[in-house]
């Protein structure tokens, strides 16, 4: 594991955490957790969690509600 993937990786592990758990908008939390933007983000967190930010924060909160 390089240290970008790294990053990239704690940056999308913890985005998870504000899908879930906030009502914020995709686009805020891809700004506050370092992504250039929304379109950005939505790449790598499918990259990462094989769904989009919109159906991780849809298929978790099911379970909260």
């Amino acid at each position: 594991t390089t240290p970008h993937q790294f990053l990239m990786r704690l940056r999308i592990r913890m985005s998870c955490h504000a899908l879930v758990y906030s009502d914020a908008p995709i686009s805020v939390i891809a700004l506050d957790h370092g992504f250039s933007d929304q379109s950005h983000f939505t790449h790598e967190f499918r990259v990462q969690t094989g769904v989009t930010p919109s159906e991780y924060r849809r298929s978790f909160r099911k379970g909260i509600s």
